[in-house]
């Protein structure tokens, strides 16, 4: 870390940058972070004197130094020491979320997106806090995919996501994610109890069945029926379905 910053403030020499977050999102084939954007905006020159730089030249010295002591490290070292950065970004995004501290959350996840931009997680973080922040439902559709296409893993937040959306009244979006969770059970790509595959399917059985998708819904709410764990559930299921059934 010390000479990543190192490294920044030599390149800066003074001048400094800002990220800022604006509507839409960034062209895909330019940048993979969430945002048209935070885009990088440079401010005027400024004086930093409280810097106490020394000559260019010193500098480009050190660095060199520095550099050439870096390459001396095992490779997977400096693998392990990067990972444990984005992985403290990402934490440090999720608690803020969690406390509902979203301008906190979204700089966090954002900065951890900018490190690495093919982590699932935090495309997946970031839809869900633009989701809690009053609705950004564009940001987090786009964050969304992104998500999807960086391989989501996350059955949980996956899940959590989608009950959002689904509460939200975005069906098709909350559609989208159920299905996608149903195709991860049944391509056994996540370890999962009869339980959450059961939830899965009569959470998507009811968005279907309030759009009077009936034969869908029928289906789910047979899917659901042939995973619930407990009688009740069970009982509730078909009572649903011999109502459906009878219409």
């Amino acid at each position: 870390t010390g000479i990543t910053v190192f490294s920044f403030m030599l390149s800066l020499k003074s001048k400094f940058f800002f990220f800022q977050a604006e509507d839409g999102i960034r062209d895909a084939q330019e940048s993979r972070g969430l945002g048209d954007v935070y885009k990088r905006q440079d401010l005027q020159y400024v004086p930093a004197p409280w810097l106490h730089l020394p000559p260019p030249q010193v500098l480009a010295r050190r660095q060199s130094c520095l550099l050439a002591r870096l390459r001396a490290f095992p490779p997977i070292f400096l693998r392990v020491a990067w990972n444990w950065f984005v992985l403290c970004l990402n934490y440090d995004g999720i608690s803020c979320t969690r406390m509902g501290d979203y301008k906190e959350a979204e700089e966090a996840l954002t900065e951890a997106n900018i490190f690495d931009p093919l982590n699932a997680d935090t495309w997946g973080y970031l839809a869900l806090m633009c989701l809690h922040d009053n609705g950004r439902v564009i940001q987090a559709n786009q964050a969304l995919r992104e998500m999807f296409k960086a391989g989501v893993e996350q059955v949980e937040l996956l899940e959590e996501i989608a009950d959002e959306l689904a509460r939200l009244g975005k069906s098709e979006m909350a559609e989208t994610c159920y299905r996608k969770l149903i195709e991860m059970f049944n391509g056994g790509r996540v370890r999962n109890s009869l339980t959450e595959r059961g939830s899965v399917h009569l959470k998507l059985a009811k968005i279907l069945h309030a759009e009077g998708r009936l034969a869908e819904a029928t289906e789910e709410y047979q899917e659901a029926h042939r995973f619930a764990v407990s009688e009740s559930e069970r009982d509730k299921i078909k009572t649903i379905l011999e109502t459906l059934s009878s219409a």
